[in-house]
């Protein structure tokens, strides 16, 4: 009898309980946001909050496509800051302004809760559409051709038909998931001879060299390898070399241990 009568009190406490939460619940929903105490009271400040999480954001997407997707030179040299401009435009621009055109402290919880998730929605879609374009325009190979790097992005590669695949026996390559793989092109060692097929590749226009899977090599890391590979003799901590992109034409200088490009200002 006593735990019965135990259980019936401990379902009725249940009971209470339940029905007081849904009771605050109902309140803080129909409450208006001005008299709430976690919302911002004015619109100024929501826009604030605003832009202080898409500064957030911004600085994480930032540094993952400077340090992973266009690391060093590749950043200000092939198309980096190009897309951070999207991403800020997408980041600083549309989510904070809608923030500030749509909220309103005079509504009820309920209804700001469902405009700044719809505005979070956007914002996050917009964000995912141009992080995706610059993830997708991001050189997936760095090849070395002769005595300059030439960066090659994924859709260069559909440039390589049937017959040009039968022609040279072109061979699929794996690309890295974020950051680029450094190749160097096995050209004859006569530099004359080399250099010949260089310029006959750029006077005809076709590029068709820096997409010349067949002669792709893996750019070493050891030092005697690599100097060969660069047609250099001297060994310096940061080779002097050229690069050439859609953005830049340039001098860089290349780290053998790092596999890296930096820029030479």
């Amino acid at each position: 009898m006593v735990y019965i009568f135990n259980q019936w009190l401990f379902f009725f406490k249940k009971s209470r309980l339940i029905s007081s939460y849904k009771g605050s619940l109902n309140k803080m929903n129909t409450m208006t946001v001005e008299n709430h105490p976690w919302f911002p009271k004015t619109r100024f400040n929501a826009f604030l909050w605003h832009l202080l999480f898409s500064y957030i954001l911004f600085c994480i997407l930032v540094g993952l496509i400077y340090w992973v997707i266009y690391p060093e030179a590749l950043f200000t040299k092939a198309g980096g800051v190009d897309g951070v401009k999207i991403i800020a435009g997408v980041d600083f621009i549309l989510g904070p302004a809608l923030t500030f055109f749509l909220y309103n402290i005079k509504k009820n919880t309920k209804e700001i809760i469902s405009d700044l998730a719809i505005i979070l929605v956007i914002q996050m879609a917009c964000l995912l559409a141009g992080s995706y374009i610059v993830y997708r325009e991001r050189p997936v190979v760095v090849v070395y051709i002769y005595d300059e790097f030439v960066t090659v992005k994924k859709h260069d590669f559909l440039k390589i038909n049937k017959k040009t695949k039968e022609q040279f026996k072109q061979k699929e390559i794996a690309f890295n998931l974020f950051s680029p793989k450094f190749y160097y092109l096995d050209l004859p060692e006569n530099n004359d001879v080399a250099a010949a097929a260089v310029t006959a590749d750029k006077i005809t226009g076709d590029n068709e060299l820096a997409i010349r899977t067949d002669l792709y090599r893996l750019m070493p890391t050891e030092k005697e390898a690599a100097l060969k590979a660069l047609r250099k003799t001297e060994y310096q901590k940061c080779i002097p070399t050229k690069m050439l992109s859609n953005f830049f034409e340039g001098k860089v200088c290349y780290s053998i241990e790092e596999q890296k490009l930096y820029s030479i200002d």
